[in-house]
């Protein structure tokens, strides 16, 4: 079953979206083999399938390379751009101050270029140049309304991970297929795919097929700098931000207590985790990690999750009434997002050097601070102790 699923996967993501061949022969290697319970089911998968397919091959057109900058519409048909370029004019709007229109379009779409570049290169200083590249952190805030939504529609399990999947692809299409939202997209669907036929799986999993099923595309993204960056950050979120939260909730009593220190604490421990196994990249591609960038991404967190929000709402809802009641909180927090990252780009930044950590020994602290939370009484402790000296002696040596 396995080995079917995995080979009508691969034929996918290796054949064009544009060929009718590979659809036909799905169909009838599908009708034929049962490789699965229900009819429905099989028709379910090679769905998911198909449209995942399209995902990651379009992706694989135009890797993302170590220059690359903002999105590639090179492969986003002609009618698509079109509507994308005339959602982004549509923010051109007198209820919004230019700096609003511009980090809509930014936060959005992608659209970067109209970002002033002294704006730019002080949310690089401060560590928080993510906010402004969609990547898996956009399309994750967004997708939390959305599931949401979704869950209030007498659909099963199955029909709602279609539609999620529909929409997000959708909207990698409207926001020019960038690189990094499209590994994201990859990577839900993945998830998804496993879950809708009832199986088992983890983010790691999730990523690591992901990762692998790209590099079957094209191995040379392999060497992009943007590609190894969200990789690596979603495995710090699988492997050392989520069994924390883990813990701290299985630490605290009450359901309802649990899920507000998880709201308030989440952030923080995700922050904190990313920071931590990207900063040997981080070393070698930037030559500087800001040592406050946890604390300044959990400034941005909640002003931009909100921007999205309301950003979201302006431009799918063009309506005066509508337009006229979000402008004002949109103006409000876009000042904020703009006027706060310039001002304290313009004080001295304590940051970590290159040269001043020894890789490998920080990278199997690091390790074993990951293996540590999988374990249980005195081996986590003694775990974590070794972990912790071990960090410590990477920036001694």
């Amino acid at each position: 079953m396995v080995m079917w699923r995995a080979v009508f996967f691969v034929s996918g993501c290796t054949t064009s979206p544009c060929s009718i061949t590979f659809l036909f022969f799905v169909i009838l290697l599908m009708l034929c083999l049962r490789f699965t319970e229900r009819e429905g089911r099989r028709f379910v998968f090679f769905l998911l399938c198909a449209s995942t397919s399209m995902v990651i091959w379009t992706a694989s057109l135009q890797p993302e390379g170590k220059g690359s900058r903002g999105p590639l519409t090179g492969g986003v048909p002609k009618f698509v751009a079109e509507l994308r370029g005339d959602v982004i004019d549509s923010l051109d709007d007198p209820n919004l101050s230019e700096r609003s229109g511009d980090l809509l379009a930014a936060l959005l779409f992608g659209s970067r270029d109209r970002l002033e570049r002294k704006l730019r290169d002080s949310y690089s200083h401060l560590g928080i140049a993510h906010f402004l590249a969609l990547s898996g952190l956009h399309l994750g805030i967004l997708m939390i309304p959305l599931v949401w939504g979704l869950s209030f529609f007498p659909f099963g399990r199955t029909a709602r991970s279609i539609c999620t999947l529909v929409l997000i692809i959708c909207y990698s299409f409207l926001a020019g297929l960038p690189p990094s939202l499209l590994r994201a997209t990859a990577l839900a669907a993945l998830f998804m795919i496993q879950r809708s036929m009832g199986r088992k799986t983890t983010l790691a999993r999730s990523l690591l097929l992901a990762v692998f099923m790209i590099l079957l595309i094209d191995e040379r993204i392999l060497h992009s700098g943007g590609f190894q960056l969200s990789c690596t950050a979603v495995l710090a979120i699988a492997l050392i931000g989520l069994p924390v939260i883990r813990a701290i909730r299985t630490r605290i009593h009450g359901r309802l207590v649990a899920r507000i220190a998880t709201f308030f604490l989440g952030p923080a421990v995700i922050t904190i985790s990313v920071n931590i196994l990207t900063l040997p990249l981080l070393l070698s591609f930037f030559g500087r990690a800001p040592l406050l960038a946890p604390v300044y991404n959990l400034l941005m967190f909640i002003p931009v999750t909100i921007m999205l929000y309301l950003g979201l709402i302006y431009a799918a809802l063009p309506i005066g009434p509508v337009r006229a009641l979000a402008a004002p909180p949109i103006n409000l927090i876009a000042d904020f997002l703009c006027d706060v990252p310039i001002r304290l780009s313009s004080n001295p930044q304590p940051a970590i050097l290159a040269g001043s950590v020894c890789y490998p020994i920080y990278i199997a602290g690091t390790a074993l601070f990951a293996a540590a939370l999988r374990m249980g009484g005195k081996r986590r402790i003694i775990c974590v102790c070794a972990a912790s000296i071990l960090l410590a002696a990477s920036f001694l040596v």
